[in-house]
This record gives structure tokens, C-alpha cells and sequence, in this order.
């Protein structure tokens, strides 16, 4: 584990001369929002509200990498939790297992193992934290349904989910679910949204969603994956991988309204197709399109934002470009961040991202918002209304 504390190299004059500037008004937002039937539509323009740099980050610290060994050393991460306790919880896929580690950073315990038996895992997808029982949940495709353990590591129980292939989840303040759900229908294959209750009995489904396979079997490895997330007031947030849009369903699950934003396609270099090339692809057909999807994540954080994640990059294509909106969908903001943030809370961003040798590793920052915003759109807490407990918190 490497343990340091650094800021991002913006420029502190910069940042400061933004914060003075930013604190003092309000700008004035230049997008459109009007009705169509019951839903409300937010368009936004290009160019955002506040110009300059809207967030500070600092890194607190580090864990994998190319020079991590033992617990603190991962082969893949394709997911990470965080509890009240700030102890986070991070997914090695390959490895079929969850390492958790304190709110230092320091690895705490190693749980799971590839297997069929009670605890064990054949192909873990997403994890996450029970907001209501705190207990920690693992999506498993390979076993059909959702595993969980407590706090401490130990194993409960693992609800199936019957006909329904897990590509991620997330559960509201309630603890009811919303599963992103694969298809594998060879005339039509697509995603569906599936919404189930808290004894993940199915309720019903939000939305069809397309894939990135075809139904004449050609694939567009470029092609995002739909994306689906619940914000802090248990709004479901998704997008289908093809628009610059995002849909809101409301509390009873039905979609109220959606936001978006004017964009330049990006292109697709030889580079982006390299990966893909160099595979052996005898069994599948692949197709390129020309330009990217508008979105390759997003996620809502803890103050009613929700971050985009383009595939834009900066000048020295060191960075990708995320966009920030508010609760309502208006354009805020533009962060240059280094590889995938997956989560804001109380006051951290935690990222998945990939060193220069092609290691993964996880990274946490202390993250200060620079906006001047309107009272009502920030004020909140953690899902569930339950303030992190802190660093001191023992995660054992």
C-alpha cells in the first residue's frame, strides 16, 4: 500500500482565484427546461454554468498498483463499497473475492473464494452496502442471485433472483432494489431495468435498454454499457449507453423526467481499437462505429450531483473530462479526473483507476466542492439519513 497526501497539479493560485469567484454569485444558467406529458426535460447548452474549476481533491491515499504486494494487491477491481465506518470495500473479480480495508487504507480482512458452496463466488459483478442493515452485498451472474455477509466478513445468505442476470444493482433508503439486467436473447439482446422489493421479489420492470451486441451476433466492443444508480432522495438515475441523456424515475418508480446536454462526438483512434484487435475474435464479428457514446459512467453523490464521465480528455490526454450536474439536470461543471470515480461521500471521491503498468489500484481523496449552489439542491446526507461514523470507527 502506498500511503501519501498530495494535491492534483491544477495550480493552487488558480484554484484559489476560482473559489473567491465562484463563491461570490451565482451565474446564470442558459439551458431549457420544459414539459413533455408528464416528464420534465432539462436541456443544457455546451458550455456550463460555472467556467473555471469547480472542485479541489487531495489525495489522501492509495492501495494496489505495480508495486503493492500481498492483500493490498489486486489482479482487478470492478467494484467498490464504503460503509458509515469509511471502511471500503473493494471487488477483485478475477480473484473472486472482497478485500476491505480501513479508512487508512490498511486491509482489515480477505473474504470469499471461487466456488459453489455458501460464501463462495463464481462470477461477482457489483458490490455494495446495505444502506438500511449495513450488511455488505455481492451480485453474482454466475450464481444467480445476490449474496450477504455482515459486517465482520460473515456469511448469511444468498437470495436468488430467479431468471434475472445481474449486470450491477442498487438498493434505496427503503431496501428495495433496482437491478441492470442482461438478456441474452439471440434475436434481440438488450438490457432491462428490473425493479424488485426488499425480499427481492420482482415488482416490475422501468425500462428495455439496447446492448452492445447485435441480434446478428456483431459486436461493438466501444459501445457503453447502460449505467443505473439511486441518488439520496431514492430517485433511480439510468442511461441507455447510446444518448447524451440521463432518466429519472421518481419514488414510486415511474419516470418523471430527464436531462442531457449538447456535445461534440468523440472520435474512435486506432488506439481506442488496439485493445480489441489484438484479441482472438474467431468466434465474434466486431464493428467500430466512428465516434464514442456521449457517456461511459456516471454516479450520484451525496449532495444531489450527479458526475458524468465522458470520453473527452484534457489537452495532454492525461485526464477525462467529467461533467457535474445538479438535482434538477442543469450543467454545472467540468473536472478533469484521472481514470474512473465511482463514489462521493462525506467529503471523499473514491476511484478505480490504472497505473502507467497496467495495475489497478484504488485511490481516495479528500474533495471540496468550489460552486456557490442554492441551499436546497445540496442539502442532504448519506442514503438513509445516516452520517459516516468517521475515521475512527473500527472496521473490525
Amino acid at each position: 500500500m502506498l500511503t501519501k497526501t498530495i494535491v492534483l497539479k491544477t495550480g493552487f493560485v488558480i484554484w484559489i482565484s476560482f473559489s473567491v469567484s465562484l463563491a461570490a454569485q451565482i451565474p446564470v444558467w442558459k439551458g431549457k427546461i420544459f414539459n413533455e406529458g408528464e416528464q420534465e426535460v432539462v436541456r443544457n447548452p455546451k458550455e456550463p454554468m460555472y467556467p473555471g474549476p469547480i472542485l479541489e481533491i487531495k489525495e489522501d491515499w492509495s492501495i494496489g498498483g505495480a508495486k503493492a504486494e500481498g492483500e493490498s494487491a489486486f489482479r482487478d477491481v470492478s467494484s467498490l463499497a464504503v460503509d458509515r465506518r469509511e471502511c471500503v470495500y473493494v471487488l477483485d473479480p478475477k480473484e473472486c473475492q472482497v478485500k476491505v480495508f480501513d479508512s487508512g487504507g490498511r486491509h482489515v480482512r480477505t473474504l470469499g473464494r471461487k466456488g459453489q458452496g455458501p460464501g463462495e463466488m463464481q462470477y461477482p459483478r457489483s458490490i455494495l452496502i446495505h444502506p438500511v442493515t449495513g450488511n455488505l452485498l455481492i451480485l453474482d451472474s454466475g450464481k444467480g442471485g445476490i449474496s450477504y455477509f455482515d459486517d465482520q466478513g460473515k456469511f448469511i445468505k444468498t437470495v436468488s433472483l430467479m431468471d434475472t442476470i445481474g449486470m450491477s444493482f442498487r438498493v434505496d433508503s427503503r431496501g428495495g432494489f433496482v437491478v441492470l439486467a442482461a438478456v441474452f436473447d439471440p434475436d434481440n439482446p438488450h438490457y432491462l431495468v428490473k425493479i424488485f422489493d426488499a425480499e427481492l421479489k420482482k415488482i416490475g420492470e422501468l425500462a428495455k435498454l439496447p446492448s452492445r451486441v447485435s441480434k446478428n451476433g456483431v459486436v461493438n466492443p466501444l459501445l457503453a454499457t447502460p449505467r443505473i444508480d439511486i441518488d439520496i432522495d431514492d430517485r433511480i438515475l439510468f442511461n441507455n449507453g447510446l444518448d447524451y441523456e440521463i432518466q429519472i424515475a421518481g419514488v414510486d418508480r415511474k419516470i418523471i423526467g430527464r436531462f442531457g446536454r449538447a456535445y461534440d462526438p468523440v472520435k474512435v483512434t486506432d488506439e481506442d481499437k488496439k485493445p480489441f484487435l489484438n484479441r482472438d475474435n474467431s468466434e465474434i464479428t466486431i464493428k467500430f462505429e466512428p465516434f464514442h457514446a456521449p457517456i461511459q459512467n456516471f454516479f450520484a453523490d451525496d449532495r444531489r450531483h450527479v458526475l458524468v464521465k465522458t470520453f473527452e480528455k484534457t489537452t495532454d490526454r492525461k485526464r477525462t473530462l467529467h461533467d457535474v450536474f445538479d438535482k434538477q439536470g442543469r450543467f454545472l461543471g467540468r473536472i478533469p479526473l484521472v481514470d474512473t470515480p465511482v463514489m462521493m461521500k462525506s467529503g471523499k471521491l473514491y476511484s478505480i483507476e490504472t497505473d502507467e503498468e497496467g495495475y489497478r489500484l484504488i485511490r481516495r481523496y479528500t474533495a471540496t466542492w468550489m460552486m456557490k449552489e442554492e441551499k436546497s439542491d445540496v442539502d442532504g446526507g448519506l442514503t438513509g439519513g445516516k452520517p459516516a461514523l468517521g475515521p475512527t470507527a473500527d472496521c473490525r
